[in-house]
């Protein structure tokens, strides 16, 4: 179970990842279920949220703790790049059409990719 004071300062790995994976899905033509993942994601990502934020109002000597250490610090990089993924997978889904059989690589590239 997750607990507020022992958070892993790499948690936000998991946003990453299931942003990756929306888009992977998106781009090779399951709109639906790279949607599915982006709404799980961002669900995931509110609630990792809410338990840093405790973490660092309760137990901010643990917090401390993690950023002064040199094998669990790099972990908070991930706070910088799981919204990236996650806006990244956002804006793929939001900008697959069902009109569109090719989804947001037809808006990048400007023409058609080989079916």
């Amino acid at each position: 179970m997750l607990s507020a004071r022992d958070l892993s300062p790499s948690i936000f790995a998991i946003v990453m990842a299931t942003g990756i994976v929306s888009l992977a899905l998106n781009g090779a033509g399951w709109p639906l279920l790279a949607l599915g993942l982006f709404w799980l994601n961002v669900a995931v990502y509110a609630i990792l949220g809410i338990l840093l934020a405790i973490r660092a109002v309760r137990y901010r000597t643990h917090l401390a703790a993690d950023l002064g250490s040199h094998a669990r610090a790099p972990g908070f990089f991930t706070l910088v790049a799981a919204p990236c993924s996650a806006t990244s997978a956002c804006y793929s889904s939001a900008s697959a059409s069902p009109r569109s059989p090719y989804g947001a690589s037809e808006r990048y590239s400007g023409s058609p990719s080989p079916t």
